[in-house]
């Protein structure tokens, strides 16, 4: 079964990382996921991925789900 991600747009600047910074593994999967994402907030209009809950330990969106990956490249 293919991972739930859902491709998310910042609306303002500075918006925080929407995942609790304090958790290393969840900042780990975060960063892996949005490497594109620089500093600690997420410039008005950038997109970025965030997976759904069941899918924390999967592999990478962009192994299971290469048929995004074009899409959010493009993005």
């Amino acid at each position: 079964m293919s991972p739930t991600i859902d491709l998310c747009y910042s609306s303002t600047n500075n918006t925080s990382y929407p995942i609790d910074t304090n958790d290393k593994e969840a900042m780990k999967r975060f960063r892996n996921d949005n490497p594109h994402l620089i500093g600690r907030f997420i410039p008005a209009g950038t997109p970025f991925v965030m997976r759904g809950a069941k899918d924390d330990n999967a592999r990478s969106w962009r192994e299971s789900r290469p048929d995004l990956v074009c899409a959010f490249n493009r993005v």
